[in-house]
C-alpha cells in the first residue's frame, strides 16, 4: 500500500508491505508540498516523494504518467493508495437556527473526526455559543457551508419554534442574497424532520438544500459522510491539478484530522486505554483522544503552528508567553524577527540550540493553547484520564534529545496520576489512518508495530504540596534481579528513574501526607503489574498541576534549566 499524505509544507509518502507475515512500514520519504506559486501544482510534490520512495526501494511507483496500480508480477507497483490532506485548511461551517442551544454538543461530537471549523453569524454573542466559538478563522472569512438547525423533536408543535425556524430560514435566505440581488454563497445543509424542511423550503425555494434527517447523533455517520464529501468539493478540487492525484488513488481522500483520529480510536479500544495523540503542524495544531469506549474527542486550532501558524500564535498567546518556554533571555524583537522567519520561510531547519529552543517554545505555547481550548470548549477537555500521551508530527518526532520531546507533551498536557509516553518517529500515525481505507487488518497491523515503536517511558505525576522541608515523593523501583534504586523527589522538580528499554521493574510510590500519586493524597501506591521501560526510563513529575513557571526571570531560567538537566538535555 502506498499512503500519501499533502501537508501545508511537507509532502509524506509511506510504503507498506508483507515483512515475515506481517504488514510493516518499508520505505518512508518527504519532498516539499507543491501546492503553491511559483510550483502550484500538488502532483509535482507527489511525483518528488514518488522518486525518492522508488530510489529507496528499487521498485517502480510511477509509470506514464500515473501510479502504477495494483502491483504486477515484477514487484513494481502496489496494490493500492490513499490520500491524505491538510493543504485544504478546514471546512468552514457557519451555523445558525434555533437547534444551536438543542444541537451544539452532538454536532461538536459529530465534527470531531473532520477538519472543520464552526462560525457563528456576524452580530451573534459567541459567549452565549460556547461550543459554536470559532478556532482561529478571521470574522470577514467566507464559510464554505451554511449549517441550519432545526428546533430538534416535536418543538413545531410550538408555535414559538416554527416562528424561529421560519426567522431562521429568511436570514438565511438574506445572508446567501448579494446586494445585487443575485443568489449567491455557501452550500446549505440541513439539519432536521421532513415537516421542518417544509417549512424552510418555503422561505428558500429554488436553493439546492442537503438535508439530513434526523439529527445527529442518530445520524452522526451520515452527516460525516456529506460533510467529506462536501469537504473535498470545497477545499480540494480548486488545489492546482488536483484532479490528477485524485486519479492516482483508489479510496475518498481523507483530511489528516479523520486520518489520526481513525488511528487513535483504534489503540484506545485495542488496548482498552484512553490515548491522547498531539500534533504540531507548520500551520496548525491537532489534539485528538479516545476512550476504551470509542469516544473521540478532538481539539483543532489551524492557525495555530510553528511555521506559517507562528504569527497567529503570536497574537493570540503573546510574545511574552512564548519566550518564557526559552531557556536563556531573548528580547521580544528578536523573538518577533525569528517568527517572522519562520512565517517566510516554512521548510527552514533550525541549525543552532538558540533556533531550536526557539521552535519547542513555540511548539510549548501552540500544544498548551490547544490542551486549554480542549479544557474550555469540550474537545480533548472532556478526556476522563489520560493513559497515553502519542506525540506525531515534525516537531516531536524529529526532536534531538527524547526528554525534549517529553517536556513539550508533559507541559502542555500536564496529565494527572501514570501516563505512558510515546514518539510516532516515523510519523505514520496519520497516514495509517488512510490504510485502514485498503485494508483494515494489515493497517491494524502496521499500527501495532511501527506507529507506537518509540517508548519514552511511564511518568508518575505527583500533584500536591507536602510540608515544609519534606520531599514530595519517594520512589522504589524494584528490578527483576532483586536490586532496588530509591529516589526521593523534591516538589517542584521532575526526575528520573533507570529503566531501559524492554527492561521491566515493580515500582512503588510513598508520597508525602497532601501528596496525591493517583490514589489519593498521601496513599502509597503500587503498580500490579510490573511497568514498562523508555528511552527515559521512568519519568516522577513533581513540579505540581497546573504547572506554574515563577514570575521572576532569573528564578524561572533557573527552574527551566534544571527541568532540562534532569531530563538529559
Amino acid at each position: 500500500m502506498l499512503l500519501i499524505e499533502c501537508g501545508s509544507v511537507w509532502t509524506h509518502a509511506s510504503l507498506l508491505g508483507m515483512a515475515e507475515g506481517h504488514c510493516r512500514l518499508l520505505a518512508r520519504a518527504d519532498a516539499p508540498t507543491t501546492g503553491m506559486s511559483p510550483l502550484a501544482d500538488v502532483t509535482i510534490g507527489i511525483r518528488n516523494v514518488l522518486t525518492q520512495l522508488e530510489y529507496i526501494t528499487g521498485r517502480r511507483l510511477f509509470f506514464q504518467g500515473a501510479i502504477l496500480s495494483p502491483e504486477v508480477e515484477t514487484g513494481d507497483g502496489v496494490d493500492g493508495v490513499a490520500l491524505l490532506t491538510s493543504v485544504g485548511g478546514p471546512l468552514r461551517i457557519m451555523a445558525v437556527g434555533p437547534g444551536l442551544d438543542v444541537w451544539g454538543a452532538s454536532l461538536r461530537r459529530a465534527f470531531a473526526s473532520l477538519a472543520t471549523e464552526i462560525m457563528l453569524p456576524p452580530g451573534m454573542n459567541p459567549e452565549a455559543y460556547p461550543l459554536f466559538r470559532s478556532s482561529g478563522s478571521a470574522p470577514s472569512a467566507t464559510p464554505h457551508v451554511m449549517l441550519l438547525l432545526g428546533p430538534g423533536p416535536d418543538a413545531l408543535a410550538s408555535p414559538e419554534a416554527r416562528d424561529a425556524l421560519e426567522r431562521a430560514a429568511q436570514f438565511v435566505n438574506s445572508l446567501l442574497t448579494s446586494e445585487s440581488g443575485v443568489r449567491s454563497g455557501p452550500m446549505l445543509l440541513f439539519l432536521g424532520s421532513m415537516e421542518e424542511q417544509a417549512i424552510i423550503r418555503r422561505h428558500l425555494a429554488g436553493r439546492d438544500i442537503v438535508a439530513v434527517e434526523p439529527p445527529p447523533p442518530a445520524q452522526a455517520g451520515q452527516l460525516a459522510s456529506v460533510l467529506a464529501q462536501i469537504y473535498e468539493h470545497t477545499n480540494l478540487t480548486p488545489l492546482p491539478a488536483y484532479h490528477y492525484a485524485r486519479a492516482w488513488v483508489s479510496t475518498p481522500p481523507l483530511s489528516a484530522t479523520t486520518g489520526l483520529g481513525r488511528v487513535v480510536r483504534f489503540l484506545s479500544q485495542r488496548y482498552n486505554m484512553n490515548v491522547l495523540a498531539v500534533n504540531v503542524g507548520a500551520s496548525s495544531t491537532l489534539a485528538v483522544g479516545a476512550t476504551a469506549q470509542g469516544n473521540l474527542f478532538v481539539t483543532q486550532a489551524h492557525q495555530l503552528g510553528v511555521r506559517q501558524g507562528a504569527g497567529a500564535l503570536a497574537r493570540r498567546a503573546g510574545l511574552s508567553a512564548i519566550a518564557r518556554w526559552l531557556p536563556f533571555e531573548m528580547t521580544e524583537d528578536y523573538l518577533q524577527e525569528a517568527i517572522i522567519q519562520r512565517m517566510l520561510h516554512p521548510r527552514m531547519l533550525p541549525i543552532t540550540p538558540a533556533e531550536l529552543a526557539v521552535d519547542h517554545a513555540l511548539a510549548h505555547e501552540s500544544l498548551r493553547l490547544i490542551v486549554e481550548q480542549g479544557a474550555s470548549l469540550g474537545g480533548v477537555g472532556e478526556l476522563p484520564h489520560v493513559d497515553v500521551i502519542i506525540g506525531t508530527g515534525g516537531i516531536l518526532a524529529n526532536a534531538p534529545r527524547p526528554g525534549q520531546a517529553a517536556l513539550m507533551m508533559l507541559d502542555a498536557v500536564q496529565p494527572r496520576g501514570v501516563t505512558s509516553l510515546v514518539i510516532d518517529a516515523a510519523q505514520v500515525m496519520t497516514a495509517l489512518g488512510g490504510a485502514s481505507l485498503l485494508d483494515r487488518m494489515a493497517a491494524a497491523d502496521a499500527v501495532d508495530m511501527d506507529a507506537v515503536q518509540i517508548q519514552l517511558g511511564t511518568c508518575i505525576s505527583a500533584v500536591g504540596a507536602p510540608p515544609q522541608g519534606e520531599p514530595a515523593v519517594r520512589a522504589v523501583l524494584q528490578y527483576a534481579d532483586g536490586h532496588r534504586h530509591t529516589t526521593e523527589v523534591l516538589p517542584g522538580s521532575i526526575e528520573l528513574l533507570p529503566l531501559g528499554m524492554g527492561q521491566h521493574a515493580r515500582l512503588l510510590l510513598y508520597p508525602s501526607p497532601g501528596v496525591d500519586v493517583g490514589m489519593g493524597p498521601g496513599q502509597p501506591a503500587q503498580a500490579g503489574q510490573p511497568i514498562e521501560g523508555g528511552r527515559l526510563g521512568v519519568i516522577i513529575d513533581a513540579r505540581g498541576r497546573p504547572l506554574e513557571l515563577p514570575a521572576d526571570p532569573e528564578q524561572r531560567l533557573a527552574r527551566l534549566r534544571q527541568w532540562q538537566a534532569a531530563m538529559g538535555i
